[in-house]
């Protein structure tokens, strides 16, 4: 008769479960992306390399309204803060951002 094994893992809440794909669409490269929760607790960064960015999200096991600040303004051409909100769901999410310049 043979012995069987059975182990699980136990996670905390405030242990994600897997990671999700936010794809930011038409972002200008050089762009800081900042995705944060509605309370403004920091979930993600990254700096655009132009096109598509791709930006891992944390999944928590239900959908997350977070908040995505798009920003260039390290060197020209610059570029007014597009802000936005998006729901990322267990299938990650995708999102067009609207950049307009601030060159004056």
């Amino acid at each position: 008769m043979g012995v069987g094994l059975m182990y699980g893992v136990q996670r905390l809440p405030s242990e994600a479960l897997y990671s999700v794909n936010l794809t930011l669409q038409s972002v200008v490269a050089g762009s800081l992306c900042l995705v944060a929760t509605l309370a403004n607790v920091e979930v993600a960064r990254a700096t655009a390399t132009g096109g598509n960015t791709v930006i891992a999200i944390p999944y928590y096991g239900s959908d997350q309204t977070l908040k995505v600040v798009v920003r260039k303004a390290t060197s020209a051409p610059f570029y007014q803060s597009y802000e936005t909100q998006v729901v990322v769901s267990s299938n990650g999410a995708a999102l067009f951002v609207s950049q307009i310049s601030d060159e004056s």
